[in-house]
């Protein structure tokens, strides 16, 4: 099993729903937003293979995680697709004059 490294301070700002960072304006409430697709297990390791962290991993150990977390997730993989979801976070302010 390969292993990663910490998470990085970007995908720290994302999982925060962007809470973290600075925001010098009134906020305005927003719903909730996700998208959601319809994929088969090539297509999820078609996906997570584009991601830029794969591909520094892949570089820096000469090894692509995305085939081990596939041998663990395809017995799990119970229909031939499956829906994922990725939620979409906003944040939505109004400058004050």
């Amino acid at each position: 099993m390969t292993s990663f490294t910490p998470i990085g301070r970007e995908r720290k700002i994302v999982d925060s729903e962007y809470q973290s960072s600075k925001f010098p304006f009134e906020e305005i409430p927003s719903r909730k937003f996700k998208i959601e697709v319809n994929w088969s297990l090539s297509g999820m390791q078609g996906y997570l293979n584009t991601w830029s962290s794969v591909q520094k991993y892949i570089k820096v150990n000469k090894v692509n995680p995305v085939d081990d977390l596939m041998s663990q997730l395809s017995p799990l993989w119970i229909e031939e697709r499956q829906s994922v979801y990725f939620p979409v976070f906003l944040r939505l302010g109004r400058i004050n004059k």
